[in-house]
């Protein structure tokens, strides 16, 4: 589905599974790397001016600071909050659940993410279904470092190592990544 808002997840593998379901610019935190980057929060706040941005992070601790670190520094009528819910478990990349043992953006479903965008008021430019990337091709045509999110179940057509974003896997209008 297209959508106005840009989207602003934790990480890479957070961004990867928006991508699956959401056609705009997605941008990463970097963790708490947000915290001491004075330039990615002037692009943050330039694109909350300019198209609106939502904020989609972990349901964990460090989800919420990051949550509410950006609730204070973006003007209120700028931002829009996706949650998701609390759900026990580890992703199938990692060894062992993270420390508050809940899935992150990058274990929910698609489904669940799609929801939990749309209930965050995200603004739909059109009828568009969502873009899914078949998960051996993109892989293959992207590299190795990508199996890993293949093997997750995240559709990564339009993820790459430049950051310049890209379409790809026959999907029309894939979204815009930004590292």
């Amino acid at each position: 589905m297209r959508i106005q808002e840009a989207i602003v997840v934790e990480g890479r593998y957070d961004k990867a599974a928006v991508a699956a379901v959401a056609d705009t610019l997605i941008l990463e935190t970097a963790g708490f790397g947000v915290f001491k980057d004075a330039e990615r929060l002037a692009l943050l706040r330039r694109l909350a001016e300019q198209r609106g941005l939502i904020v989609l992070t972990d349901s964990d601790g460090a989800g919420f600071v990051i949550r509410s670190y950006l609730k204070g520094a973006i003007p209120r009528g700028q931002v829009k909050h996706a949650y998701i819910p609390d759900v026990t478990g580890k992703e199938r990349r990692k060894r062992a659940p993270g420390k508050e043992g809940k899935l992150g953006v990058e274990g929910m479903k698609p489904d669940v993410l799609r929801q939990a965008i749309l209930r965050a008021g995200a603004t739909v430019l059109d009828g568009s279904a969502p873009c899914r990337a078949a998960k051996q091709g993109a892989a293959q045509s992207q590299g190795g470092d990508l199996q890993a999110q293949a093997d997750v179940g995240v559709g990564v057509a339009a993820v790459g190592d430049d950051g310049g974003g890209g379409g790809g896997g026959g999907c029309l209008g894939q979204g815009q990544l930004i590292p």
